[in-house]
């Protein structure tokens, strides 16, 4: 399967013989009988480095070509996929990026569909020698944009982790949600503290004026214009979401202060 995968075919028993029989009653001192795939071959002993043995091969010009083309098209590439990933909603960018990731492993592979390449398999156990995580790695850099490390596959072992790891690259801070540990935390918070807890801790009026529901004045407030005179109904209309993320711009408005 490796030597497929970097371009030399098996012999045909046969012509193997003959060319045996030719190449010992020939005068060249030197030979090789190879069946090759001059694409894949070069491209294979080409990926890390240029290759002076192989430039006179001819699919090497073609390759050269090709792949200055590549680098012009990865650097259009990233923000158009940031763009795409930013617009979509949280939960799916990492789906995203991991489908990426995987249909990238499989046309490394050689596999015409994604199925034998499961998000949780480690990529040595589907195949991947140097060469090949080499090629994934540019074959990602390429679509992506980013600028990837040889050690790719071995860093982030399986299609899942390195699909989170790109993503990060792509979006960072950016969690498998698509939210920022921050917001995570103070989401789960806020979703497991009453109300009646929150005016106890003196948090929900800060939250309340952040949300836009209490004007902000300066010193004490005007009697009667507490977070108890709040209808518990206008507070219970309000989302969480909006609670957060009112919260954050406060606190980094705060901060710039």
């Amino acid at each position: 399967a490796l030597a497929r995968r970097t371009g030399i075919r098996p012999l045909d028993p046969d012509l193997a013989v003959l060319a045996l029989r030719q190449t010992v009653t020939g005068g060249d001192p030197v030979a090789v009988v190879a069946d090759v795939d001059p694409e894949r071959f070069v491209r294979a002993f080409t990926t890390v480095r240029p290759s002076s043995l192989l430039a006179e091969m001819p699919a090497y010009a073609a390759l050269t070509a090709a792949a200055n083309t590549a680098g012009r098209d990865a650097e259009r590439a990233a923000p158009g996929l940031r763009d795409r990933l930013t617009r979509l909603p949280g939960n799916r960018r990492l789906q995203t990026v991991l489908t990426l990731v995987r249909e990238r492993a499989a046309d490394v592979l050689g596999h015409t569909g994604t199925d034998l390449v499961g998000p949780d398999r480690a990529f040595r156990d589907l195949g991947f020698d140097s060469l090949g995580a080499v090629e994934l790695r540019n074959q990602l850099g390429a679509a992506t944009g980013l600028t990837l490390s040889a050690t790719l596959v071995f860093d982030h072992p399986t299609p899942a982790a390195l699909a989170e790891h790109v993503l990060g690259e792509l979006l960072p801070g950016d969690t498998p949600g698509g939210e920022t540990t921050d917001e995570n935390a103070l989401r789960a918070v806020l979703a497991s503290v009453s109300l009646d807890r929150l005016r106890e801790l003196g948090v929900l009026e800060p939250l309340l004026k952040l949300a836009g529901r209490i004007p902000a004045a300066a010193g004490a407030q005007a009697e009667g214009t507490g977070p108890e005179d709040v209808s518990d109904a206008s507070i219970d209309a309000m989302e969480v979401d909006d609670l957060v993320q009112a919260a954050l711009n406060g606190n980094l408005d705060d901060q710039r202060d």
